[in-house]
């Protein structure tokens, strides 16, 4: 048998692998333990004999078996650090095996060898000299397991192990300080893609993505292949059942990959000595990442930044990290600084001094305009602040992308299937049969993978968890916008008082004598998702103890001034103190994007969410209605979108294909119709209704009315819960007071812009009408004009025709469904022979002379709905009567 020396310099002689066993058959374990080649696998068992000797020796002979163990550990950390000696081997890499597979005998041997590298002096920071040792030592260990995550697929079976490895690895103090300087070696650079390359990016980068990430056909000439998902390759061959277990499939490998990354920061986070390094790292991730909000990002392919699918992992991540206060009336909250994008802008020093880990939020548009003076930064801010900003940053980063993919594609995907199914007709009945079939084979094809890219997208971008987790975080986001509005700067008995006073999530709670106030309710953490894990609720108690830290110094008391603002509207001015000025449009344009996604392609998440919604609702309130609050009348305007996608769909036919079969909508119709201030929402959406009008440039008529679409279900519904007639009925009785008033009053003015709309989308939808009758006759007679581009200009015309009709329907239902409600007001005699002229002129052309105009081809086509039209407008002359 050869001596440790001998083993360690014995060279392969070609009949063994790296890493194998070196097994000879007919030995007994012992000796096929000292035939073992590769050596550090034969210094693990031989370690791992003689730690399973320790307990059967006499104790005389204690001593000398952990010598034996020490003999080995040094052996390995000397191999480690001298791995060019044998080139036949990789120590790194056989290390990594021992950790891998040899379980808790694995990292007791790891501690061992570091115990001998000097680990004890490096971790305690006595020996700048011992770290650098244990560095050399192991971050070949690293690099390993950097060549291993390349191009690992979600369900690769080495995904997992490697996985927990790294968690593992950075629950141990002194691994994980190797971890992070593995990380900051590997981006010097700060270009995004070193990032994205790196230990912790590769960990992010398995995805169901498709890749390349252009997934619109149009992108793609007929000449070339879609990319293929490698989960749904042949779609229209799978069954409803099937396409919705393989998504389910999706999700779950999505959710452990988020898990286990996520452990892993949380790990990193709560260590003090590699927190701050770490939110330094995800700080520079961000920051290089930037250019991804810019147009050009969006419109040219990416190849400097990282990839989207590194990117939504990164914020499916970060997000979950933002679980511990993302709970209707989570505690922590009230700590939030809004300052913390101002610090950003600070300079390095500085930034390092009071825990800033970003830069760059500073350039952000805030909710208003700030003003020349710089206000007072507090001595440093905490954890919760800063990892509230990034996973904000982060959605901001690939969210809104991701959601215009998605909706680039089903629309190019309903294009194709009408191209395809004319293929069909053309090819049966052509006499170029093969060329016709190959046509449409081509067509089929394109079809299969958009659709396939199309599931997968949405599979990845709607995983349940990460819905949930972006609604928790919406949920903080819309309780910290309307704490700011209320004047969270101000002591709390000089805001709230009275029995008008509700609570923040806008439900009404039991009253409290004492106080003469309501007490918000308890949080129902149920209601809204999975209850915190025991690492969550470890990270919750981290922040904790650092706020009682950071209040001791500062001298503060941890309820002084952290305490909810109770919500009474109408709110109070803005004061010239406001914290309104350092939070971000950011915000704002996450909770549209999120809550507009879930509505649209989750709708059962929103179900299982309804606690929050009254949350969101206040939100609304307070700022979609209010430019004092927020100064972006677009941004005001996109908070209709969320309302609607709030709400469940009046019809069950208005909600997306996506969303089949209809999800239930008992819990979202209740908290709408039981919502504690239907006055401020009802006047807030009529506020901004109205605004629009002035809004951006007066010739964007197209953009306006986009504003306006999601509103009229809105008012349709408000209009039929009992809970909002009230409202209507003094919005009514107020006009009906101020009829000649100046300014009118604002039902007035809403109604005299509904008027107008309804007159301006019908008329134009009649000429584009008779224009398309006239360019179809066109088309199949002969002209000056080439043919194609007499298809192309009835294509326009067609595409302008569709919106106009969609939108008159929209406007004339909407008016329809208000003017009993209304009545008195549209029967005065300012409005009536206006209302009554209007109707007149549309039956004219509906139902008269003129209407022999109107005959096109293809009603269907154009969205032309004649009967619906002619059935709104009777009711409204039944309901004026």
């Amino acid at each position: 048998m050869p001596s440790p020396k001998e083993q360690l310099v014995w060279v392969d002689d070609g009949g063994v692998s790296e890493g194998g066993t070196g097994r000879r058959i007919g030995m007994h374990a012992a000796e096929e333990e000292a035939a073992e080649r590769a050596a550090v696998l034969y210094l693990f068992s031989s370690f791992v004999r003689a730690q399973n000797e320790a307990s059967h020796v006499p104790h005389s002979l204690l001593n000398c078996v952990e010598r034996c163990q020490k003999v080995c550990a040094v052996q390995a950390g000397t191999m480690l650090l001298t791995s060019g000696l044998l080139t036949d081997q990789s120590p790194p890499r056989q290390l990594l095996q021992v950790l891998l597979t040899g379980g808790a005998k694995g990292w007791d041997f790891m501690m061992a060898v570091l115990d001998t590298l000097g680990a004890g002096e490096a971790q305690s920071g006595g020996g700048t000299q011992d770290a650098e040792v244990v560095n050399e030592a192991l971050i070949p260990v690293l690099d390993v397991v950097v060549e291993d995550l390349q191009d690992l697929r979600l369900e690769h079976p080495q995904l997992e192990p490697l996985l927990e490895l790294l968690l593992t690895w950075s629950r141990k103090p002194i691994l994980a300080q190797v971890l992070m300087e593995h990380l900051g070696r590997s981006t010097l650079s700060g270009s995004a893609s070193s990032f994205s390359s790196s230990l912790l990016g590769l960990a992010l980068s398995p995805s169901a993505i498709p890749s390349p990430l252009s997934l619109s056909p149009s992108a793609f000439p007929l000449s070339l292949t879609l990319p293929h998902s490698e989960y749904f390759p042949h779609p229209t061959h799978l069954s409803p059942l099937e396409v919705q277990a393989q998504k389910s499939r999706v999700h779950q490998l999505i959710s452990r990959l988020h898990g286990r990354v996520s452990a892993i920061l949380r790990s990193l986070l709560q260590n003090q000595t590699t927190r701050g390094r770490l939110l330094t790292w995800l700080g520079n991730f961000l920051h290089a990442n930037g250019p991804h909000r810019t147009l050009w990002a969006s419109q040219s392919p990416v190849v400097v930044l990282s990839p989207d699918t590194c990117l939504l992992n990164l914020a499916g991540v970060l997000v979950r990290l933002c679980r511990p206060f993302s709970e209707p009336g989570c505690h922590l909250l009230p700590t939030f600084d809004p300052l913390y994008c101002l610090a950003t802008g600070l300079p390095l020093e500085e930034r390092q001094q009071k825990g800033v880990h970003m830069k760059g939020l500073d350039k952000e548009t805030p909710f208003l305009p700030r003003g020349t003076v710089s206000p007072d930064f507090p001595p440093s801010f905490n954890m919760l602040t800063e990892v509230f900003h990034m996973a904000q940053f982060s959605l901001g980063l690939v969210l809104h992308r991701l959601i215009a993919s998605l909706l680039n594609l089903y629309r190019d995907l309903q294009r194709l299937r009408v191209a395809w199914q004319q293929a069909q007709g053309d090819s049966s009945g052509s006499s170029f049969g093969s060329m016709g079939n190959h046509a449409e084979g081509r067509l089929k094809e394109r079809f299969q993978s958009a659709l396939g890219a199309w599931l997968a997208l949405e599979a990845s971008v709607m995983e349940p968890h990460f819905v949930q987790n972006t609604i928790g975080l919406q949920l903080a986001t819309a309780t910290l916008g309307v704490q700011l509005a209320v004047g969270w700067e101000r002591r709390r008995d000089d805001v709230v008082g009275g029995p008008d006073a509700t609570p923040i999530g806008g439900k009404v709670g039991k009253k409290n004598d004492q106080e003469g106030r309501e007490e918000a309710p308890k949080t129902d953490t149920k209601n809204h998702g999975c209850e915190l894990g025991e690492e969550e609720e470890g990270f919750q108690k981290d922040m904790e103890r650092e706020l009682h830290a950071q209040d001791a110094l500062s001298g503060i008391g941890v309820k002084t001034n952290r305490e909810f603002v109770c919500v009474r509207f109408p709110l109070l001015p803005v004061s010239h103190s406001s914290m309104l000025p350092y939070f971000l449009e950011l915000f704002a344009d996450n909770l549209v994007d999120c809550l507009v996604m879930a509505g649209r392609f989750s709708p059962e998440t929103m179900e299982q969410s309804s606690a929050c919604l009254p949350y969101f609702f206040n939100f609304i309130c307070a700022f979609m209605g209010s430019p004092d609050r927020m100064s972006n009348p677009h941004l005001r305007a996109r908070l209709a979108e969320v309302l609607e996608a709030l709400l469940p769909p009046a019809d069950p036919m208005d909600s997306e294909p996506a969303t089949a079969p209809p999800a239930p909508s008992f819990a979202r119709a209740r908290a709408f119709s039981q919502f504690a201030h239907p006055a401020a929402l009802t006047r807030a959406l009529l506020l901004v209704f109205v605004d629009i009008e002035f809004t951006g440039d007066p010739h964007q008529f197209e953009q306006k009315f986009n504003y306006r679409r999601p509103m009229y279900p809105i008012l349709r519904r408000m209009w039929d819960t009992a809970s909002y007639q009230c409202t209507v009925t003094d919005l009514v009785n107020n006009a009906m007071e101020q009829m000649e008033a100046a300014p009118a009053p604002l039902l007035l003015r809403f109604l005299n812009i509904l008027l107008n709309d309804a007159t301006f989308l019908l008329d134009e939808a009649i000429q584009y009408l008779s224009q398309i009758k006239v360019r179809q006759q066109e088309v199949e007679g002969e002209s000056e004009v080439p043919a194609g581009e007499r298809r192309s200009s009835l294509q326009q015309l067609i595409q302008l025709a569709r919106f106009h009709n969609v939108m008159a329907l929209e406007t004339l239902h909407t008016l329809a469904c208000l003017t009993p409600g209304v009545r008195m007001i549209l029967v005065h005699p300012i409005m009536s022979d206006r209302v009554i002229a209007m109707l007149n002129h549309f039956l004219q052309h509906l139902a008269g002379p003129r209407a022999r105009h109107l005959k096109v081809r293809d009603f269907a086509e154009l969205e032309f709905k004649p009967q619906d039209l002619l059935r709104y407008i009777i009711s409204t002359y039944v309901g004026l009567g």
